[in-house]
């Protein structure tokens, strides 16, 4: 690699480094609103049920694990 390509390669890191986070994020495959994740947080904290159990039981799955390797799919089919 010649120095020019190199140094073209880093501005084009400080140039992707320096540009801000989108100040929201939506992700298209759920379908719950932030004001509805707000109330479900709140209502979780208090402990109030249902939502503290069925976090407590989502917390517990191994799928909620951090060393759980995760097994993507090529396609999801839904419905």
């Amino acid at each position: 690699m010649t120095l020019s390509r190199a140094r073209l390669g880093h501005r084009r890191l400080e140039e992707s480094l320096a540009t801000p986070a989108p100040a929201t994020f939506t992700h298209q495959g759920v379908l719950v609103s932030s004001p509805q994740l707000d109330f479900v947080k709140a209502e979780v904290s208090a402990g109030a049920q249902p939502w503290k159990a069925a976090y407590d039981q989502a917390r517990s799955s191994a799928y909620a694990s951090l060393s759980r390797t995760p097994k993507p799919r090529a396609v999801v089919e839904c419905g």
